[in-house]
């Protein structure tokens, strides 16, 4: 039987190559009384091409440094992740951190003039 565990990966952004954690959650097993081997077997290889560097898998979601909603993801490994930031510069490290939130707040006020 496969790991059915909270899996993370690491999505790097094609716009602006930040770099985020997605996670994924508990996903139960279909029902063992009204046992259907088909649907447990699609169930246990979809699982293994997921967790296998998420294989033939399209993320879409939102970036948290460019604000934008896309499928232009790259999903890299914990070990590809640690090469990326060792590889870095400090300069480059607080260019690609994430704005605080009044940061934020303020580049949104500025495009359309809202209260935060």
């Amino acid at each position: 039987m496969s790991s059915r565990f909270h899996q993370k990966y690491f999505l790097r952004c094609g716009h602006c190559k930040s770099t985020q954690r997605y996670a994924k959650g508990y996903r139960p097993i279909p029902n063992p009384i009204l046992f259907d081997s088909d649907a447990h077997c699609r169930s246990y290889h979809r699982e293994r091409q997921e967790s296998a560097g998420m294989v033939r898998i399209l993320p879409t979601c939102r970036c948290n440094k460019c604000l934008r909603i896309h499928s232009d993801w790259k999903v890299i490994d914990f070990q590809q992740f640690l090469d990326i930031k060792l590889a870095m510069s400090a300069e480059e490290k607080d260019k690609l951190l994430w704005p605080s939130a009044e940061e934020r707040c303020r580049e949104v006020t500025a495009v359309t003039p809202r209260p935060c």
